[in-house]
């Protein structure tokens, strides 16, 4: 009989340390203002959120939808939306720099 007490006393006390040791881990979804069609600028949005507490970030074009997956002890979604809000405006920067139309010069190289 006391065989099991101790028994049972060891399995309580591994299931508690098992407990105390189980990560959370978040999933969750958002929508994202970003004009972000590209292989290359998926790619590069995801990339960004691949740091610390990020498992998972997951971009669909077609929704405008992020699919995030983080651990809550090591960044928050405020921190994660930062991020984001960094890779959207530093990409819609570089896509007016690259699409701007050029201004008509006329024949004498002067800008109308």
């Amino acid at each position: 009989m006391k065989k099991m007490h101790i028994f049972y006393a060891l399995l309580m006390i591994l299931f508690a340390a098992t407990s105390a040791n189980a990560q959370m881990i978040i999933t969750e979804s958002f929508k994202v203002n970003a004009d972000c069609n590209t292989p290359a600028c998926k790619k590069h949005l995801e990339k960004s959120l691949s740091d610390k507490g990020m498992k998972t970030a997951e971009w669909d074009a077609d929704t405008r939808t992020l699919t995030v997956t983080y651990d809550p002890k090591k960044i928050d979604m405020a921190e994660i939306r930062k991020k984001v809000d960094a890779v959207v405006s530093e990409t819609a920067t570089a896509d007016n720099r690259g699409n701007k139309a050029a201004a008509p010069v006329t024949g004498d190289g002067n800008k109308k």
